[in-house]
């Protein structure tokens, strides 16, 4: 009989009203944080009774920092299995058996907002719980709903077949079999979901709740209400009375006055959807990450493959044993795919969101309830007249007449309200001279997002009126105007963010500020049509709206493809500039961005200068669009790389147009590559191993600026820096400057960390992987890939590890394991966010002064405005280096930033040193 009783199915929940109520204080006492709690009862033939509650301790959202309030929020729903809850869930219902009252757990309830609890916290805590006691349940109790007058409180149950899938957790749409030969491309499908005829709607199953109340308790409420001791309310005799008369108690106890308005809960829902919509774009750019990842291996792995059959064919044709072709199994690994799960059921969350968004809004139009407030100088009596009416309609004015009050001859009102791209603006018309004094509210309803503002204004107002404000959420996405048509990025609506950190980078880059405003009124870019190719981060964002505020039109991609940050490429695109861009693109991805930003300007127009980092792009056009560089002003090289091509094609004389070497300015190479690189070294190693360096032996290859900035940050964190080189002078100066100048040849078995610096390829080869100490660590911090041997470290490897984004592990022949850090490209764009925002200034600055020299090099009313730019005259096809006085101008704007103060030559000085007073003051042969 207990068999059968104890195998009975769950067919209802049965919650005594006391603990009802603490359920509902609970909850509504720690909204809008999720408050949380363990229920106890026991199960009679298929009802399950629930005869006490306790809650869990959660964090105070009161001490939490706005921002993080989501934090308190998540802490709490974890709740129910974190550890300290465990404990004190046990000692609860040890004291409940002291005391002689129910003490078995049958479950746990939560907290909920209009309806949406369905997340993967709540299924993994009601998976341990139904795990160890398959008759528990999980209720809901939903605030919002209750605080408008019908308790929402429900049961819920995970289903036995969704049970099953999650202990399985293949939440998937493929899986590789690996014992299938790749080469026939076999996938096997595993979808949990299909498989088992999962949907959101057979996750849980819903059990009816019935309340149970005691006689005595009921007696008990019934004799709580004393009679008030006046029958009646005492009415107000007059305005002021009314005006000023406080509110009264209500004539009974009762629960506090229901909030029946909409307004607070559609808030709450617009920032909960937006939330959701936030979530889903990024699952969907975790997902579109791993088939990026998964069609780059593929590519690898076909490559490898038809290596390898041709070495076989070769071998067979020589009569000897063909090398396995199977082994393409240790050496790449395939990326696993994310679960599916999470994001089906926030996509779930979505859709119930925007349903109650659309409940809320009856209208689908954009609306503006404005209040307006009439009267003239010689009448301060004022007449209130109120309209709501869809835009683009006219707005009559409703006058509240009160008797012996005068009613103003007021003629009719246009309203119209615009949108300018970064705000809206309210026009009104046909409002008298005089009649309209004040506005005192406007309210802005927009579509579905329904944003509410409220603006206060006394004002002297004409005949017409244009009032703009600027909105925070969610036009901020957008803030300069409408996204972009073409555009590739991995995920726009980060848009948001990265403009948060675009504003706060251009606090710290006060040389492209300055020049903003310095040559803003001459728009000296008007009509330029720039093509950019520069690693796509936050502080390049500051030098395209640089170029852009100076009248330019840019498009722009990445020079390399580890380094985008998709935050800033989706800000940048939402500004409307044209950029091809995210982080972890394939070698086919990056020509085809740099093929797209070809064709990207306005009207089908052509690029008429080029800014470039690495030269991918300079020989693009110069080998497959020539026709491009007809009418093209020239060319600005970023990098140290790039300018190596620069000058082999004018050598080979394959250079069509004049070129700046912006990397030889003094305050390029002397800052960005020294200074620049002795911090950003340190943070993408940092980041990517969080391994100690000092006490290390650490190889740097190239004691250039770059060598030196990254020698000198290892020496500052401890560790023993060796130095290879190639040139006398640099190896001397290595030398003098305390560091042992060696081969990597020696250094290679010694060193724990080895960074490339030079430019040039083939610095680290197969011999020297072999000598290397087991998990060496190898990063590169020149522009490409080709300094460290990565093909062979691939194919010789016995298997690779990918330990984190742009971390793999190689396991080697002789059991030793090498650690190659953002696969041998720009570690520092890599695995961090690269050079800090000042030292960017400086370089940009350079860009920015060389672009506008090119583009102006002609303008002879420019040249004499602007001196630094008098030798205004058309440039021949050559490479240059901007001139001594732009330099100075550079390092000029940014001494302010960092408190510096320049003493100022007097006449005699400057007449004895024969140099005018506000420079140049070095020759152009300087070395600094």
């Amino acid at each position: 009989m207990a068999d059968s009783v104890k195998d009975a199915p769950l067919k209802t929940v049965q919650v005594e009203a006391l603990v009802v109520m603490k359920i509902v204080k609970h909850c509504s006492a720690s909204f809008p944080t999720t408050a949380t709690g363990s229920i106890v009862g026991m199960d009679q033939d298929g009802v399950l009774e629930i005869t006490n509650s306790f809650p869990f301790p959660t964090a105070d959202v009161a001490n939490v920092e706005g921002s993080h309030q989501n934090d308190a929020s998540s802490l709490a729903a974890a709740a129910p299995r974190a550890k300290a809850n465990i404990t004190y869930q046990n000692e609860m219902i040890r004291h409940l058996k002291e005391v002689n009252v129910d003490a078995n757990n049958v479950g746990w309830y939560t907290s909920a907002t209009m309806g949406n609890f369905v997340n993967l916290g709540f299924i993994e805590n009601q998976y341990h719980y139904q795990r160890e006691n398959e008759r528990t349940v999980a209720l809901v109790h939903d605030v919002s709903r209750s605080s408008q007058g019908a308790l929402s409180l429900r049961a819920f149950r995970l289903t036995p077949t969704f049970m099953t899938a999650y202990k399985e957790g293949k939440f998937t749409t493929e899986r590789f079999d690996s014992t299938a030969n790749f080469s026939k491309h076999v996938m096997l499908t595993y979808d949990s979901l299909q498989k088992s005829k999962l949907s959101f709607k057979d996750i849980f199953s819903e059990l009816p709740v019935t309340m149970h109340n005691s006689h005595l308790l009921t007696s008990f409420l019934h004799q709580i209400p004393a009679k008030p001791a006046s029958g009646e309310v005492t009415m107000p005799t007059s305005l002021a009375d009314l005006q000023n008369n406080p509110m009264q108690m209500p004539l009974h106890p009762s629960a506090d006055t229901l909030d029946l308005s909409i307004d607070p809960f559609l808030e709450k829902t617009c920032d909960l959807l937006l939330d959701s919509i936030e979530s889903h774009y990024t699952e969907l750019n975790n997902y579109q990450y791993y088939q990026r990842q998964l069609a780059r291996e593929q590519t690898k792995i076909t490559a490898w493959q038809t290596k390898r059959k041709a070495e076989n064919a070769a071998r067979v044709a020589a009569k000897q044993q063909p090398l396995p072709e199977d082994e393409w199994q240790r050496i790449f690994k395939l990326p696993q795919e994310p679960s599916r799960l999470e994001g089906m059921l926030n996509a779930k969350q979505v859709e119930q969101y925007s349903k109650q968004v659309d409940g809320f809004t009856a209208c689908k139009y954009e609306q503006a309830r404005v209040l307006y407030r009439y009267g003239t100088e010689s009448n301060r009596m004022s007449t209130c007249c109120y309209s709501d009416e869809e835009v683009e309609e006219n707005l009559q004015p409703k006058l509240n007449q009160r008797e012996g009050e005068e009613i103003l001859d007021i003629p009719r009102v246009a309203a119209t309200l615009h949108y300018t791209g970064s705000y809206l603006a309210l026009q009104l018309a046909g409002v008298p001279p005089g009649r309209l004094t004040r506005i005192d509210a406007v309210f802005f309803s927009i579509d579905y997002t329904c944003i509410r503002y409220g603006i206060a204004a006394s004002l002297n107002l004409s005949d017409e009126l244009t009032f703009g404000y600027q909105y925070q959420r969610p036009l901020d996405y957008y803030k300069m105007a409408a996204p972009a048509s073409k555009f590739k990025v991995a995920d726009l609506s980060l848009a948001a963010f990265g403009r948060k950190e675009i504003e706060l980078a251009e606090n710290e880059m006060p040389g492209l500020m300055s020049i903003r405003k310095k040559y803003a009124n001459d728009q000296p870019l008007a009509g330029a049509r720039i093509a950019g190719c520069l690693h796509m981060t936050i502080q390049t964002a500051v030098l395209i709206e640089t170029l852009t505020a100076l009248g330019a039109e840019v498009t722009w991609t990445s020079c390399n493809i580890f380094s985008t940050q998709d935050h800033a490429a989706a800000a940048i695109a939402a500004a409307g500039v044209p950029v091809f861009a995210w982080k972890g693109e394939t070698e086919e991805e990056y020509n085809w961005c740099l093929e797209q930003q070809l064709v990207a300007f306005k009207d089908g127009k052509k690029l008429n200068l080029i800014l470039d980092d690495g030269g991918d792009l300079t020989a693009l056009v110069h080998s497959k669009y020539p026709e491009m560089l007809k009418d093209c002003y020239g060319v600005s090289e970023e990098t140290t790389t790039g300018v190596h091509h620069l000058y082999r094609m004018l050598k080979e004389k394959k250079l069509l147009v004049p070129s700046i070497n912006v990397n030889d300015s003094v305050t390029k190479s002397k800052f960005d590559n020294l200074y620049g690189c002795r911090e950003s070294l340190i943070d993408g190693i940092k980041r990517a191993t969080d391994v100690m360096i000092a006490g290390k032996i650490a190889v740097v290859a190239g004691f250039g600026d770059v060598g030196k900035g990254c020698a000198l940050a290892l020496q500052g964190m401890g560790a023993r820096v060796l130095i290879t080189e190639v040139d006398p002078i640099n190896a001397l100066q290595a030398a003098m400057a305390g560091f042992q100048v060696t081969t990597m040849d020696k250094a290679a078995s010694q060193a724990q960390i080895f960074v490339t610096t030079t430019g040039c390829r083939d610095i680290l080869v197969a011999r020297h992987f072999e000598a290397m100490p087991n998990d060496a660590i190898v990063c590169n911090i020149g522009h490409f890939d080709i300094e460290i041997d990565v093909a062979w470290l691939k194919a010789n490897a016995k298997s690779v590890q990918n330990i984190k984004p742009q971390v793999d592990r190689f396991l080697m022949a002789s059991g030793r394991h090498i650690i190659l850090l953002a696969e041998g490209r720009l570690v520092n764009l890599g695995c961090a966010t690269g050079h800090s925002s000042f030292v960017m200034s400086c370089s940009f600055s350079n860009q920015v002064l060389a672009q506008i020299m090119l583009y102006k090099a002609e303008d002879k009313a420019f040249g004499e405005k602007y001196v630094a730019f008098a030798k205004t005259e058309k440039l021949p096809v050559g490479v240059y280096v901007l001139p001594k006085i732009l330099d100075e101008e550079v390092a000029a704007l940014h001494l302010a930033h960092v408190n510096a103060e320049l003493t100022k030559l007097t006449d005699v000085q400057a007449d004895y040193l024969s140099l005018p007073i506000e420079g140049p003051f070095k020759p152009d042969h300087y070395r600094y």
